[in-house]
């Protein structure tokens, strides 16, 4: 299986940095990142209110794993792997696929 490439920036949130005009007297960006040494997604969030000065940011970081990564932590965590699938109908596990359901059990 193919590792999984994210593309800095294709997030569908995301808007290049600029204060978006929001109701209530306040304003929210989101920028979402990749870090292709510490294989993380990025994602950071500011927001401004209409009486500050300054923006409230926020961030987060989320490890992604590719399957066969996550198959080997399981295998080493002594953990059997009956099956994997991509969705919770039990479409098979294919390349690209942006979920991994897996089922197993301890022998």
């Amino acid at each position: 299986m193919a590792p999984f490439q994210p593309t800095v920036g294709a997030a569908p949130e995301r808007q290049d940095g600029h204060w978006g005009q929001a109701r209530g007297g306040w304003a929210i960006t989101r920028d979402i990142g990749w870090d292709p040494v510490r294989q993380r997604m990025i994602r950071q969030t500011r927001t401004r209110y209409a009486d500050r000065m300054d923006a409230v940011c926020t961030s987060s970081s989320v490890r992604l794993y590719t399957p066969a990564e996550l198959l080997a932590m399981l295998g080493h965590a002594g953990l059997h792997v009956d099956a994997t699938f991509s969705s919770y109908r039990g479409q098979a596990l294919a390349d690209g696929s942006d979920r991994i359901i897996i089922i197993g059990h301890r022998p």
